[in-house]
C-alpha cells in the first residue's frame, strides 16, 4: 500500500531504526510485522534494530517512505561494515572442518586482530571461529563455564584432531601437561582463597600465546563478582584475548566495559571507569551516546545476527554438547548399570518367558536413562541461565516427567509445562502462551505429547534432555520448532552424558534413521532399538555371561 507508507518517516538513533507516522490500523499492522519491533508510546514511535537485514525488511514495508538523514547515514555505515566483512576468503587450512563462506570470512578478520570480541548471535558457530583464531597462536587457554568444557574440548578434537588437551578440575592447582590446548572453567579459577590455598591464576598467567573467554557475558559484573576479577587478571597480561558472547551488547553499556579492558581497549582503573560511566550511562540517567559506542567498539567487534547469514545455514542443524554427570547420579548411575547387567547374567541360569524379558529389559535400560536425565539438571540450569540473560526462547524435551517438573521448579515464572496429562485445550492454551508471551521463555515438554498439530515456532533453540526411542519420535518433536511459520535456522542441541546409556541411544538412533526402514518401518521400533542397546551393553560388560544369556534367550528375534 504505497499511498500510506508515503506517511512513514524512517529514522536511525542509537542504533536503532526509528519509524513514526500519523495514526492508522493498516499501518500499525505494518508495523507489528518487522522483526524484533517494538513500541514506544511516550513518543509514538517504533523501532527495530539497524542491521542489514532490518533495514531490508523496513524498506520492502515501507518503499514510499521519506528517509531522514540519520537513516541514509545509517544505511552507508552498515553497507560499508558488511563490504569489510565479505571479502573473498579461503577455507583455513589449518582446521579440519569446512566452514561456510561467512565463517571463513570471520576467521580471517579475527587473525588480523590480537584482541578482539567475537559476538555473533547463538547459533552462528562462534566456537569453531575461536579455535580457528587460536590456532595460529599456541597454545591457548579457553576459559569457560563448567557446563561447556567437555564441548570445547570435543570441538578442539574435531577441528585438529592431532591437537593435545587437557581439561582442568578442581580448585587445588596442579602441574600443567603442557598441552596445546588447556579448558578450564570460571567457577575455579580464582580457587578457595577464603582458605589461604593457591589459586589456578597463579599457575595459569603467562603461559600461554592466547587466552578465549567463552560466555565472556559473566564477566560483566567485575568490579563485584570474583570469578570476573580473576579473569580479567589473566587477560591483563596475555598477548591475545578473544572473547567470545551471544549478548556483547545490552542496554546498559556499562556491562561492556570488562570486555573493553580484557581486550586492551580501555584502562583497568577506576578513574577511566568512572568516565566511561559519564560519557554512556551517568548515575540516575538513562543510557546515552550508544552510537558513538558502537562507532568505538566496531573496529574490534564482530557480531553476526543469524538472519543475515540465514541463506548460507542449512534449516536443521544438530548440536552434540557431552557433559558429566552430577557426582550423586553418577554414582547411582554405576550402582545400577552394574545391578542390571548382574541380573541380566543370572538369567543364564534361570531363564523367564521372552514377553516378559523383554519389558523388564526396556525398565532396566529406562532406569538408567532416567538417572542420566536427573544428572543433567544442573548443567541444563546453567545453559537455560544464559538464555534468560538473552531473553531468547527454547524448548526443552525429555521422556520422563520428574526432570520437566524439577527445572519448571526453578524456572517456573518464565517456564511452562507441556504434558501428555493435558487434554487438548489445555495443550491449546499453553502452546498460544508460549508463542505470544514474551515472559514466557521455555517450553519443557514431555516427548509423548509432541503430537501433530503443535507448534512452537517462537523457539530456534531445542535441547533433548535425552532421546525417545524411535528415529520418528525425535523428528517429530524436532518438527515442532521447524515449521514453515519458523523465520529461523533450527539447532536441535543433543545433551549426552559422557559413559552413559546417552551416547549409544543417539549412535543406535542415527542409524536407525539413515535407512528408509529406520524411519518408516519396523526396524525402528522400540524393540528393534531395545536390542541394539542390549548388545552394545552386553560387549561392554566385563562377564561374558551378559552376552551368553542373550545369545541363548534370543530375547529380541531379528525379524
Amino acid at each position: 500500500m504505497p499511498h500510506l507508507s508515503e506517511l512513514v518517516t524512517i529514522g536511525a538513533e542509537e542504533g536503532h531504526i526509528v519509524l513514526s507516522s500519523p495514526y492508522h490500523p493498516d499501518l500499525v499492522a505494518l508495523f507489528r510485522s518487522l522483526p524484533d519491533r517494538q513500541y514506544h508510546p511516550t513518543t509514538r514511535q517504533w523501532s527495530t534494530p539497524l542491521t542489514t537485514l532490518h533495514i531490508s525488511a523496513t524498506l520492502q514495508k515501507f518503499p514510499a517512505a521519506i528517509l531522514s538523514d540519520s537513516f541514509r547515514r545509517a544505511m552507508m555505515h552498515e553497507a560499508a561494515e558488511k563490504d569489510a566483512l565479505e571479502q573473498d576468503a579461503p577455507q583455513p587450512d589449518d582446521i579440519a572442518l569446512p566452514l561456510y563462506p561467512y565463517q571463513c570470512q570471520d576467521v580471517l578478520w579475527l587473525r588480523q586482530r590480537d584482541n578482539a570480541i567475537l559476538g555473533s548471535e547463538p547459533g552462528t558457530g562462534k566456537t569453531v571461529e575461536g579455535i580457528a583464531w587460536a590456532s595460529a597462536h599456541l597454545p591457548c587457554l579457553v576459559v569457560c563455564p563448567a557446563a561447556v568444557k567437555l564441548n570445547w574440548q570435543a570441538e578442539i578434537l574435531r577441528a585438529r584432531p592431532q591437537d593435545s588437551i587437557e581439561v582442568l578440575s578442581g580448585y587445588r592447582p596442579y602441574e600443567l601437561s603442557g598441552a596445546q590446548w588447556t579448558i578450564i572453567n570460571y567457577q575455579i579459577l580464582n580457587g578457595r582463597t577464603d582458605r589461604g590455598l593457591a589459586t589456578w591464576i597463579e599457575a595459569l598467567v603467562g603461559k600461554f600465546s592466547s587466552l578465549i573467554g567463552d560466555e565472556a557475558h559473566i564477566i560483566r559484573n567485575f568490579r563485584k563478582a570474583r570469578m570476573a576479577r580473576a579473569f580479567v587478571t589473566l587477560a591483563l597480561p596475555s598477548p591475545r584475548c578473544l572473547l567470545i558472547t551471544g549478548t556483547p551488547v545490552v542496554n546498559n553499556p556499562t556491562d561492556l566495559y570488562p570486555l573493553l579492558v580484557c581486550t586492551k581497549k580501555r584502562p583497568h582503573t577506576y578513574p577511566a571507569y568512572l568516565s566511561f560511566l559519564n560519557q554512556y550511562h551517568p548515575k540516575g540517567r538513562q543510557p546515552r551516546n550508544l552510537a558513538i559506542l558502537k562507532e568505538e567498539i566496531s573496529p574490534y567487534l564482530l557480531r553476526r545476527r543469524k538472519g543475515d547469514v540465514l541463506k548460507e545455514l542449512p534449516p536443521k542443524r544438530y548440536k552434540n554438547i557431552s557433559l558429566s554427570l552430577d557426582p550423586t547420579h553418577q554414582k547411582l548411575y554405576v550402582m545400577a548399570r552394574e545391578d542390571i547387567l548382574k541380573g541380566w547374567a543370572q538369567e543364564l541360569k534361570d531363564p523367564i518367558p521372552l514377553a516378559r524379558r523383554r519389558f523388564a529389559h526396556l525398565g532396566h535400560i529406562l532406569r538408567m536413562c532416567h538417572l542420566s536425565s536427573m544428572g543433567k539438571i544442573d548443567t541444563l540450569e546453567e545453559l537455560l541461565h544464559t538464555h534468560t540473560e538473552e531473553r531468547r526462547k527454547v524448548v526443552v524435551f525429555s521422556c520422563f516427567l520428574g526432570p520437566l517438573d524439577r527445572i519448571y521448579n526453578r524456572f517456573q515464572h518464565q517456564a511452562l509445562l507441556l504434558t501428555g496429562a493435558m487434554n487438548a485445550t489445555q495443550k491449546f492454551e499453553a502452546v498460544k502462551r508460549f508463542q505470544e508471551d514474551d515472559r514466557i521463555l521455555f517450553a519443557l515438554c514431555s516427548l509423548k505429547a509432541m503430537g501433530l498439530g503443535i507448534t512452537l515456532s517462537a523457539a530456534d533453540i531445542g535441547y533433548l534432555l535425552d532421546l525417545p526411542w524411535t528415529p520418528m519420535e525425535k523428528i517429530q518433536a524436532e518438527d515442532r520448532l521447524h515449521r514453515l511459520s519458523q523465520p529461523n535456522a533450527v539447532e536441535i542441541i543433543h545433551l549426552l552424558a559422557k559413559g552413559t546409556i546417552d551416547e549409544h541411544m543417539l549412535s543406535v538412533l542415527e542409524k536407525k534413521a539413515g535407512t528408509v526402514e529406520g524411519v518408516m518401518g519396523e526396524g525402528s521400533s522400540q524393540w528393534a532399538v531395545l536390542r541394539e542397546l542390549e548388545n552394545i551393553l552386553a560387549r561392554e560388560s566385563p562377564n561374558p555371561q551378559v552376552q551368553a544369556a542373550l545369545n541363548l534367550q534370543r530375547l529380541i528375534p531379528e525379524n
